[in-house]
């Protein structure tokens, strides 16, 4: 278990569904293919940091992945973000969780760090209905 969140040491594991993926970027490419392929995952969140923030080699890695899962007819966020929650999901991996309202906006970025600072500047003002941290939005 992680934050309650019951993990798995082996893919094999995995029942086949939505998957994150929290695992260094080199391991992601053949966990992908192992999900894509062994238990048709469709749905990815790459939390991993290292692809194209970190130079020529992780684009390219990244540039697979996405790939990949578009020609399995897949989706994902990120690499590099800090997740998803919404009025009927909390998939983000960091502190402080945003209150959502009903009345509030959707609230989409690159950068987890930019909508903890937006939160914490300004608490009163801003509601969100969703936060959707998109990472370095390779697909």
């Amino acid at each position: 278990m992680i934050q309650g969140i019951k993990s798995y040491r082996d893919l094999s594991d995995l029942p086949g569904r939505s998957c994150y993926l929290a695992v260094q970027a080199k391991y992601c490419l053949p966990a992908v293919e192992i999900l894509l392929k062994e238990k048709n995952t469709k749905a990815f969140i790459i939390i991993s940091a290292g692809f194209s923030e970190s130079g020529e080699e992780g684009r390219k890695l990244e540039k697979s992945i996405a790939d990949l899962i578009s020609e399995a007819g897949g989706s994902l966020i990120g690499p590099n973000c800090i997740g998803v929650i919404s009025q009927t999901y909390n998939g983000i991996f960091t502190t402080p969780v945003p209150r959502l309202s009903k009345r509030g906006c959707d609230f989409v970025s690159g950068s987890g760090q930019q909508r903890i600072h937006f939160r914490i500047s300004y608490p009163e003002s801003v509601n969100f209905s969703s936060v959707f941290s998109v990472g370095n939005s390779a697909r």
